[in-house]
């Protein structure tokens, strides 16, 4: 099979109603290409059987590979195997071997296993029975002609360790596709997805047979460089893949400097962190407008015990004066929301936590609070080192979660533009 089309859906009225996000599709996607499996359709449906259905013939009618995740718990909303095999015209069975999975997974946490479990060890007749060693949720994969469905369980804890251990195998086996997918993706900041489809517009139009991407969200814009490969010599394929990836990089690095601060895994706080590390520096935070959420970056980073010495949350004026030493006639003069004031946060957060730098952010995140001459979006940042000060303004626009985002990722930029030798 030369070109396998695919379909993710989703199930879950909780996913449809935007209780929760949908991550699954984007996991699931992400994987597929690895297998030279670009899906083609994503589709979220609520637990209604009728709709279900018809999503579930509309996807079998356009696609060779379905992959369908969620409904296969034990209440009444629970719908998926019913609905697959009535479908499939199948009948469902009971897998003694899923039963007992069950049974045991309860006996465990000293639980006793309610009635309506049962029906967890049912899937449709044929179908190949996939057991969870992480859940009570059977999943299964059937096929009819050259089609398959796959339904896994919706909890990712559940869906992410079964597709590793069961569908990439069985895809490999069932859809050995002449291709492969490969991609690498950029992380930008600093520069909107419009300018930087503006300043790629060459590049994109030079490298035909490579595909680009962009994607914006919270404040950066990441570009998604992909290329498909033939198999028939994985080995020659992949260098020459990786040759050409690389020059299309080297490029685009040329064109957008400072702007990028990463590849693939990295986020902006393990580039910073490297960064401090590499540099044997200490840091220390001051936080006004953002509440923290840049420290909680900077330690979602394994090891940056080493580097982040003390954070302060220093949302009232009293604080700001208290904790690092803000002159109380440098708030009344310029206010808390200041150049000024930015500049006195960063410098006592770096003397009282006894830090190589420190970084401070004061503004105003609304949705009220905002003047003409200091509108809600207004941050003012600053950077302390044993030798310098400065003082950065930026006016950012969204609603106030969006606003703190983005005030959290441009301080850590800015500090490691600062350690890249970049002007601030």
């Amino acid at each position: 099979m030369a070109v396998v089309t695919a379909e993710i859906i989703s199930t879950g009225s909780e996913i449809l109603k935007g209780f929760i996000l949908d991550t699954n599709s984007h996991f699931l996607s992400l994987e597929l290409q690895k297998s030279g499996i670009l899906p083609q359709y994503f589709t979220v449906v609520g637990d209604d059987e009728k709709t279900l259905k018809d999503s579930l013939k509309l996807a079998l009618r356009r696609s060779n590979l379905i992959i369908i995740t969620g409904g296969l718990g034990p209440t009444d909303d629970d719908i998926n195997r019913e609905v697959i095999a009535e479908v499939l015209k199948k009948k469902l069975i009971f897998v003694e071997d899923a039963y007992k999975n069950i049974v045991s997974r309860f006996k465990k946490r000293g639980i006793k296993m309610p009635a309506i479990n049962k029906k967890q060890a049912m899937i449709p007749e044929s179908a190949i029975y996939l057991k969870n060693n992480w859940g009570t949720a059977s999943a299964f994969i059937v096929e009819k002609n050259d089609k398959a469905i796959i339904s896994l369980p919706g909890p990712p804890r559940e869906m992410i360790p079964m597709f590793y251990h069961y569908v990439v195998k069985y895809l490999k086996k069932k859809f050995d596709t002449k291709e492969r997918f490969f991609t690498r993706v950029i992380h930008t900041i600093g520069i909107s997805e419009s300018a930087l489809n503006e300043a790629l517009r060459d590049i994109i139009k030079k490298y035909k047979d490579v595909t680009f991407s962009f994607v914006a969200q919270f404040g950066k814009v990441d570009i998604l460089i992909g290329i498909y490969i033939s198999r028939d010599d994985s080995r020659i394929a992949h260098t020459k893949t990786s040759k050409q990836i690389n020059r299309v990089e080297k490029e685009i690095e040329k064109l957008l400097g400072e702007n990028i601060y990463g590849y693939d895994d990295e986020t902006l706080e393990m580039v910073v962190g490297k960064l401090l590390l590499n540099k044997k520096l200490t840091i220390a935070t001051a936080e006004s407008c953002t509440g923290g959420l840049i420290a909680n970056k900077i330690t979602d980073v394994a090891g940056s015990s080493n580097y982040f010495i003390r954070g302060y949350v220093t949302y009232s004026n009293e604080s700001k004066m208290q904790d690092l030493g803000v002159k109380e006639e440098t708030i009344k003069k310029y206010g808390a929301v200041s150049k000024e004031t930015a500049i006195e946060m960063a410098s006592g957060a770096r003397k009282k936590a006894q830090t190589d730098m420190a970084i401070s952010t004061t503004g105003i995140a609304g949705p009220t609070g905002g003047t003409k001459e200091k509108p809600v979006g207004l941050v003012w940042f600053g950077l302390a080192t044993k030798n310098e000060l400065f003082a950065i303004r930026r006016n950012f626009l969204g609603e106030r979660t969006y606003i703190k985002l983005q005030t959290a990722k441009t301080a850590l930029d800015l500090v490691r533009r600062y350690l890249l030798g970049y002007k601030l």
